[in-house]
């Protein structure tokens, strides 16, 4: 019996050895055991995007693609989507039902701080020069603006993204909403957006 038990925790201690010792057996092995799990896909991309950020392999760019739209199918989550928009965005092969996907599940994402996360993951590749659509991602962020968790990042960081992207109402929509932010509380400060917003500015 000892000689089976001996053989046994041999043969688990290579199983283990074999997944651990190779990163990509190992992620490949978590979402098998776990499909559901946003974190074990998001981290199964993350590897091929890393491996493509050291050697520009666009096949490893495009293994991370494929992991992550399987990833979507299983459990959908707008990290995901937001990953795939930016996989597609370096490949200069983004769709709209790609960005029309990210705002359906951000729409029926439940609340939480990842969201605005998201957003800013995208805003902050779009300013690295990613072919990311300004216009569709102030889009993405009116949506988390008008959601029950709110909207975590800063209105004037939004406005000025939108002004630098040379959407200029959009960037004054923002500025205003920053104002008015800024105003609660002060009345006279309050008074003064208020009339901005009324005037059209």
């Amino acid at each position: 019996t000892s000689g089976v038990l001996l053989l046994c925790l041999a043969l688990l201690a290579s199983f283990h050895l074999y997944t651990w010792g190779d990163p990509v057996r190992h992620h490949a092995k978590l979402v098998a055991l776990n499909q559901n799990s946003t974190r074990a896909w998001v981290m199964y991309g993350n590897l091929y995007f890393k491996r493509y950020n050291q050697s520009k392999n666009t096949e490893l760019l495009q293994r991370a693609l494929e992991i992550t739209q399987q990833g979507l199918r299983q459990a959908p989550a707008p990290i995901l989507a937001a990953n795939i928009i930016t996989y597609k965005s370096i490949l200069d092969n983004t769709t709209d039902v790609d960005w029309q996907t990210l705002y359906q599940i951000m729409e029926d994402a439940p609340p939480s701080w990842l969201n605005s996360t998201v957003v800013q993951m995208l805003m902050v590749n779009a300013n690295k020069g990613f072919s990311i659509d300004p216009k569709k991602l102030l889009h993405a962020i009116e949506i988390l603006y008008r959601k029950p968790e709110g909207m975590r990042l800063p209105f004037m960081e939004i406005a000025i993204f939108a002004y630098k992207a040379g959407l200029k109402e959009d960037a004054k929509k923002w500025f205003l909403r920053s104002a008015k932010q800024e105003a609660a509380g002060s009345v006279q400060l309050e008074r003064v957006a208020n009339e901005l917003d009324a005037a059209g500015y």
